[in-house]
């Protein structure tokens, strides 16, 4: 480490203009050596190389922070360093400013810092400030409260000059300039919007208190809700506990921008308050079934309207959709728990353990509905392979496809018609006398499980446990084997990469052995 500081020393240009290159130029000739000093100020994210410079010769391991504002201080150079405070208008959080010396400014403190605000570049009044008058810091924020937030060198001017900000004017370039007409509305509303947020919440924000403006307009200029009587609430309007406006429901995005609250802190805060009202409730649920005289719901017509710019892709190439879905996956794949499963594993075993009311699991009941749905609509036709089969199995497809070797399977499936019993299986290879099938589940019980879950284990469309289930199994193994001399093989859900390359592996042995 003290070799790459001696080859900055050496390399650092003499003259201040030379900076401005300096970091593409060290990042061209020495690459090593620029990746180190990146590294080793990687808690300065967005700054100047230069800065990084500074940083790693003077030994600085965190970014500075200004004391006063609590922000990051500007840098001033590599000569000047750091400044003492943050000079931009940053507001001041005087509830948790905890002054070091506050008292008043006498006038032979004023005379001294008259003199040095005269004969001091602007830059540097902060730092020179603190060299010479470090006693007089937090007397001058005591002294100028009132200009929140204000930058330290307007400050100091207006203890200079006996002064203060007037109406209508803005601190630019060391003095006060009037503000133009626009500006002084945007000022006036500014200010307007300040005082709600402070009168609501007791914290000076004028975008919290523009939504605030906002929210109330629309509640009070909305007359039907406001002629509903106070017996109506929770019936035809909710109210809001901060603000007491009407409101058909009070949203997510209404509890982040201007409640500050977690939809889960909202109702830690509020036990007892309704988010929502009955006539709310009802128009959703009118704009989900109601159909309309084009055959569709609001809500389907709602996602039509929207789709021509959602599948519209962008200067990248991707469309709205599809940034969402890479968004998506990259949250539910870097979601690993401490057994290592990613988002999706951990949703599919939430859906396949957690069990509802009719003692079916989430899966199951979904499938439920599904089978229903389907019987309702006259569609009583399923794929003879499912999904889970496919993508569990694929690895053994692949290479039976690939070595040109005949197989059932899928829309394909091999059955066992005698008797008047009939079984398809998932997998069979007649050349080897071998069946694969893929055991979910939803519809199977895995044998090493202890017998009291066998017990209470659940099939989907069956009264079956888990035990019978198996039993079901082995008579479906063993008729396969009795009327077509083929051996079943299991891929379990719990196991099955580990059972898919067992199996593949005793297929090629099957086949070498012919």
């Amino acid at each position: 480490m003290m070799n790459y500081k001696h080859e900055l020393k050496e390399m650092l240009p003499k003259s201040s203009k030379d900076f401005i290159n300096f970091g593409r130029s060290l990042k061209a000739k020495y690459p090593k050596l620029y990746e180190e000093v990146e590294s080793q100020t990687g808690f300065l994210p967005d700054c100047k190389f230069i800065e990084r410079v500074y940083c790693l010769l003077n030994d600085i391991t965190t970014a500075p922070i200004c004391r006063i504002t609590c922000k990051k201080l500007p840098f001033l150079g590599l000569s000047d360093g750091y400044a003492s405070f943050h000079s931009s208008v940053k507001p001041i959080d005087f509830a948790n400013y905890t002054p070091l010396a506050w008292s008043p400014i006498t006038e032979e403190d004023k005379l001294a810092l008259t003199n040095l605000y005269n004969e001091t570049d602007k830059h540097l009044l902060s730092n020179k400030l603190v060299a010479n008058f470090s006693h007089l810091v937090d007397s001058i924020v005591g002294a100028t409260k009132h200009l929140n937030p204000c930058c330290f060198n307007e400050r100091v001017f207006c203890i200079v000059h006996d002064t203060t900000r007037p109406d209508g004017y803005v601190w630019r370039a060391g003095s006060y300039v009037e503000m133009g007409v626009k500006k002084k509305q945007l000022h006036a509303r500014d200010c307007k919007h300040e005082e709600l947020s402070l009168k609501y919440f007791g914290v000076s924000d004028a975008k919290r208190g523009m939504l605030i403006e906002s929210a109330i307009k629309k509640s009070v200029n909305d007359k039907e809700l406001q002629s509903y009587p106070e017996t109506d609430e929770g019936i035809k309007f909710v109210k809001c506990p901060v603000l007491g406006i009407r409101m058909l429901s009070i949203k997510n995005t209404y509890m982040k921008s201007i409640l500050k609250m977690t939809k889960e802190e909202f109702k830690v805060a509020f036990p007892n308050q309704r988010t929502y009202c009955d006539a709310s409730k009802d128009r959703i649920k009118e704009g989900l079934q109601k159909v309309g005289e084009d055959g569709r719901t609001a809500h389907r017509r709602s996602i039509d309207s929207a789709m021509p710019t959602k599948r519209t892709p962008g200067a990248d190439g991707l469309t709205p959709n599809q940034k969402i879905g890479i968004n998506s996956k990259a949250t539910h794949m870097s979601n690993i728990d401490e057994h290592g499963r990613n988002g999706y594993s951990q949703l599919a075993q939430l859906r396949n353990s957690t069990f509802v009311e009719s003692g079916f699991t989430v899966q199951q009941n979904a499938l439920l509905k599904a089978r229903i749905t389907r019987s309702q609509l006259g569609n009583s036709k399923t794929p003879n392979a499912s999904r889970a089969s496919k993508i569990a199995l694929a690895p053994i497809i692949d290479w039976l496809t690939a070595n040109n070797k005949k197989y059932y399977f899928d829309r394909n499936e091999f059955c066992v018609n005698l008797d008047k019993r009939c079984y398809f299986y998932d997998l069979v290879i007649p050349e080897i006398k071998m069946c694969v099938e893929y055991q979910s589940r939803t519809f199977h019980a895995d044998p090493r499980m202890s017998i009291e879950d066998l017990i209470k284990f659940k099939i989907l469309f069956s009264s079956d446990n888990g035990l019978e289930r198996i039993y079901a199994d082995w008579v479906k193994a063993k008729y396969l084997f009795e009327n077509r001399g083929i051996r079943m093989w299991y891929c379990w859900e719990s196991s099955v990469t580990e059972d898919v390359d067992n199996i593949l592996r005793s297929i090629k042995g099957a086949y070498d052995e012919i």
